[in-house]
């Protein structure tokens, strides 16, 4: 009887040398944004606009499975809507790649395990899941790590230390920081913001308010939010606060020299640097002083 050969399935790749396969796809039911779940890349990614790629990129290099490098240009928080009875926020990665990707860190934290043979998206944690589609697409496999670099075995065993930062309130401390001041509270206007501005502020808030960050405020303390261009491009709100700094009562605890810090490192040949996300609310500020943060805005009155 003749044998059939058996022949290895053909894998396909598109010119820049990424394999392509059938993929699962799921649609955010809010953004309309299709995302390839590509559990090889270690970091979830969203594709900058042309607008975008004439910014110069950040710090941030990212390695595909292919020896290719992928510039990145700062990061984007989006609310997640994946029809799964519950929200997603996640701090993505503005990189310059063809499609929307959820990666192993955002499956990893919210225990999602996609299932190709249904086609869909398993929450573990309320036990539903997301129907999606599969079609063909390529697999960038995007890591963090040079995978020539000496220490990336190490590394690879710890991806919370190199993904990308997200603010978890959960993880908060019980430090509390106090705001003493001599006087009574002061109130100012709120200022004018420009159509850019004010639709970013808005988008902002709103997901500062999602995320328990800030809550709506009848503070009798106000100052007006001032906002800044990051390098990305994206916008920063900050809290022009001089006025309260004016009245407040300074810590003088001693800051350790620059020499004597300098002196600790002889000999030292490693070092590393800690990039937190959205450093002012790492630290609460205590409930006695959170109105002397309220913030006034064109759309209300708000206390971080």
């Amino acid at each position: 009887m003749d044998r059939k050969l058996i022949q290895p399935a053909r894998i396909e790749t598109v010119d820049s040398g990424f394999p392509i396969s059938k993929r699962l796809h799921i649609r955010d039911i809010s953004l309309s944004i299709i995302f390839l779940i590509d559990t090889r890349s270690d970091i979830s990614l969203l594709p900058a606009d042309s607008k975008t790629l004439k910014l110069k990129p950040s710090n941030l290099t990212l390695f595909a499975a292919n020896d290719t490098h992928v510039l990145t240009y700062g990061e984007r928080r989006l609310s997640l809507n994946l029809n799964l009875r519950r929200e997603f926020s996640w701090n993505f990665c503005t990189a310059a790649v063809p499609s929307a990707i959820i990666g192993a860190d955002f499956l990893a934290h919210f225990r999602l395990v996609p299932f190709l043979h249904e086609s869909s998206l398993v929450d573990t944690v309320i036990e539903q899941k997301s129907k999606g589609f599969l079609k063909h697409a390529p697999s960038f496999g995007l890591s963090l790590i040079d995978r020539s670099a000496s220490f990336y075995s190490i590394l690879a065993d710890f991806p919370e230390i190199t993904s990308i930062p997200q603010y978890d309130k959960s993880l908060v401390g019980g430090v509390q920081h106090h705001i003493l001041t001599n006087g009574p509270p002061f109130a100012e206007r709120a200022r004018r913001l420009s159509q850019d501005k004010l639709v970013a502020a808005k988008a902002i808030f709103k997901q500062m308010l999602k995320d328990g960050i800030c809550r709506p405020s009848s503070s009798s303390w106000t100052s007006p939010i001032h906002l800044v261009r990051k390098k990305a491009g994206e916008w920063r709100v900050c809290g022009d606060f001089r006025r309260l700094k004016a009245i407040t009562i300074p810590d003088k605890y001693p800051v350790p020299h620059l020499h004597y810090f300098i002196s600790l490192m002889c000999g030292k040949t490693i070092f590393s640097k800690l990039d937190l996300h959205m450093v002012y609310q790492q630290i609460p500020i205590a409930p006695s002083d959170i109105p002397k943060t309220a913030v006034i805005t064109p759309f209300g009155l708000w206390s971080l």
